[in-house]
């Protein structure tokens, strides 16, 4: 494969957030398209407590030549302070997926 895909994932506090990142990526042409999860139950440990809180998982699929200027993008809309944004490789994709986000990101937009 020319291009390696990706899955970016990141969670942020509300739906509002996750659309507004997934809209600025696929406005940029960064990303195939994005996946906004269910409202689910966070603990972590921050500020040396064990917090908790209520966030959306957002995963988006694109490229590994993206990494950075989306990882860019979402901490520059993101209002955390340490965002969760962890990329996983895709070992294994269908043909006729892999080729609709070439024509999507890179044919479309980031030649």
């Amino acid at each position: 494969m020319q291009y390696e895909p990706i899955i970016i994932q990141f969670s942020v506090p509300n739906k509002e957030v996750a659309e507004t990142i997934g809209k600025t990526l696929l406005n940029e042409k960064l990303i195939a398209c994005l996946h906004i999860s269910s409202e689910i139950s966070s603990l972590y440990h921050w500020e040396g407590k064990i917090e908790q809180s209520n966030e959306y998982v957002v995963q988006v699929k694109t490229f590994s030549i993206f990494w950075s200027a989306i990882e860019t993008k979402i901490l520059e809309l993101h209002p955390y302070s340490v965002p969760e944004i962890i990329a996983i490789p895709i070992r294994d994709i269908s043909h006729y997926y892999y080729v609709w986000m070439i024509q999507e990101i890179i044919e479309k937009g980031n030649k």
